[in-house]
């Protein structure tokens, strides 16, 4: 919401702003400070969405390329384990970005447990509370489409 008064001020100022965090970022002592300074750029991001506002300066991807190191165990096994928690902490908070690329894999038909199944699609990654709110936000307990294994109707918002 503020991000957007930011960006109204002219993309040059959005972009000087984000230029200014990348620097900060760049001097940070750790893993888990970099990515509160990522976390919190891909957080704005995020709010400026509805303004097809893309991040010019290179060092964006690059850092955020560094912290999600964090994600892949074998190119993680030098950093500290506390260092990486609070890193994912962060990036936690602010959504994985990885979601929001291709997140549903196909699985074939075929025998599974000695049970044959229809083909079906599945998520790569558990469901987070950022894609859930989404589903809510766009009206998900509204759309037929999404009901197809029944209870299409019985409910127009989470239960407790």
């Amino acid at each position: 919401m503020y991000t957007g008064v930011l960006y109204h001020q002219g993309r040059n100022k959005a972009d000087a702003f984000f230029s200014r965090i990348l620097d900060l970022a760049g001097q940070a002592c750790n893993l888990a400070n970099e990515a509160r300074y990522v976390g919190l750029i891909g957080a704005m991001l995020r709010d400026l969405q509805p303004f097809h506002y893309q991040i010019p300066d290179a060092r964006y991807e690059k850092r955020l390329g560094k912290t999600m190191v964090i994600c892949d165990k074998e190119k993680a096994k030098g950093i500290a384990r506390e260092s990486c928690i609070k890193a994912a902490e962060v990036l936690g908070g602010v959504g994985d970005p990885r979601l929001k690329e291709d997140n549903i894999v196909l699985i074939p038909e075929g025998w599974l447990h000695k049970a044959k199944v229809s083909a079906f699609r599945i998520g790569r990654f558990p469901v987070t509370v950022e894609e859930y709110k989404q589903f809510i936000e766009d009206g998900g307990y509204e759309k037929k489409k999404y009901w197809s294994a029944g209870g299409y109707g019985m409910f127009s918002e989470p239960r407790e």
